[in-house]
C-alpha cells in the first residue's frame, strides 16, 4: 500500500463563517474515517480524519492548488520527533494518488492525542508540513513536529 499526504496552509480549526470570509472552500470530513495504516517502521496508525482547503482564484490570476490535512492518531510517543517526522512523511506518500486527483499541493499530516484534536475541536499536539516538489515528490516545508501548547 502506499500513502500520501500534503502539508496543508492552514492547520487551525475554522468555522465555515470563517472560511467562506477567507475565500476558501472547505470539504467537510467523513466523521466515521478510520483508515489503519501499517508503515515501513512497523508501526500502525490510524488516519481519524481529513479535511481538504481549497482557494478560490480570480480572473486575474489561477486557482491555487488545494491543501489537504490529515489528522492521525499514532502510538509513537509525542517527545520521539525523530520516529514521528518519517512516520508523517510515509503517511503522505499513501494519500498521493488522492491528493493528486483533488489537485493538492500541500499536506499537513497532524499527530492527535485527544478525541477532540480528531474531531477539529482542538488544535493537533504536532503537525508536519510537506509540499508537493517540481519533481512530484512530497518534500518537508515547516513547522516538522513542533509541539502545541
Amino acid at each position: 500500500m502506499r500513502l500520501s499526504v500534503v502539508a496543508g496552509l492552514f492547520s487551525i480549526c475554522v468555522t465555515a463563517g470563517s472560511v467562506a470570509a477567507q475565500g476558501l472552500t472547505l470539504t467537510p470530513p467523513s466523521t466515521a474515517t478510520d483508515r489503519r495504516l501499517a508503515l515501513s517502521t512497523g508501526t500502525v496508525v490510524h488516519a481519524r480524519n481529513f479535511v481538504i482547503f481549497e482557494k478560490r482564484g480570480d480572473a486575474r490570476s489561477p486557482k491555487p492548488p488545494a491543501s489537504l490535512t490529515i489528522y492521525v492518531d499514532s502510538p509513537t510517543p509525542a517527545a520521539d520527533s525523530a520516529r514521528l517526522a518519517p512516520e508523517a512523511r510515509e503517511v503522505a506518500a499513501a494519500f498521493d494518488e488522492f491528493a493528486r486527483t483533488k489537485a493538492i499541493g500541500q499536506i499537513d499530516v497532524a499527530i492527535c492525542r485527544t478525541q477532540a484534536c480528531v474531531e477539529r475541536r482542538e488544535a493537533p499536539a504536532q503537525s508536519f508540513w510537506f509540499a508537493r516538489a517540481r519533481d512530484g515528490k512530497w518534500v518537508v516545508e515547516k513547522n516538522q513536529g513542533v509541539l502545541k501548547r
